[in-house]
């Protein structure tokens, strides 16, 4: 009899403790974390109460039913593994959420990018920005994701690799604009379009330059 007062008594407040935490994370940013660790601790010494999954996901159920599994576990993680927690807090500052940190820790490691995925990362952005409509940028930006998710490269080569195509000047405009004309195009095909481009462009009549831009997606279509 003596004993089962005790387990009650303890249970009683490991629901109470793990109430407390579910309270500082509802009282503002400030707290959040702290009311998470305590909420983690509570689990923890919960968990070690019954001998099963089943039962103690019975036992949240009928007394802390306010978070999903996935808060839970990433709560108890940073409760129990309290190195990890501040280690991936440290590797990922923008990350603001046990839930969002407990995702990174589990993560694989990210590789170095290659040359190779650099340069197919860099055309996957130039389309998720400028891609002709919007299913294109779309499907871009989703693959680029992906390549994010396990190759690691900073942003400054995309930057690096968008400096280049603004020109400073009208020379360096003309430039540009035939070398990408010659790249994606038959040599016939990119004769008639530099001819169009200085015609239209020298002249300075920005009417005139609309009509050399439908021409060009005129032709395309051909």
């Amino acid at each position: 009899m003596e004993t089962n007062d005790i387990t009650l008594i303890d249970e009683a407040v490991i629901i109470e403790k793990a109430r407390k935490g579910l309270a500082l994370i509802a009282s503002g940013e400030e707290r959040t974390i702290e009311g998470w660790l305590m909420y983690g601790e509570a689990l923890n010494v919960g968990r070690a109460m019954f001998p099963s999954n089943e039962q103690f996901g019975q036992w949240v159920t009928n007394n802390l039913f306010e978070t999903n599994q996935a808060e839970r576990l990433a709560a108890m993680w940073a409760a129990e593994f309290p190195e990890d927690f501040e280690a991936t807090r440290k590797a990922f500052p923008k990350v603001k959420t046990v839930r969002g940190l407990h995702a990174k820790f589990k993560s694989p490691p990210k590789v170095k990018a290659t040359q190779e995925d650099i340069l197919t990362m860099q055309k996957l952005d130039t389309l998720a920005k400028r891609g002709a409509t919007a299913g294109e940028r779309q499907a871009a930006q989703l693959k680029l994701d992906k390549m994010r998710e396990v190759i690691s490269v900073s942003d400054k080569v995309f930057e690096e690799y968008y400096a280049p195509l603004i020109p400073r000047n009208k020379q360096e405009a003309k430039s540009l604009m035939t070398k990408t004309i010659l790249k994606d195009l038959t040599e016939e095909r990119a004769s008639k379009y530099i001819n169009l481009l200085f015609n239209h462009y020298c002249d300075g009549d920005f009417h005139e330059m609309l009509r050399f831009l439908e021409e060009i997606k005129t032709n395309e279509n051909l």
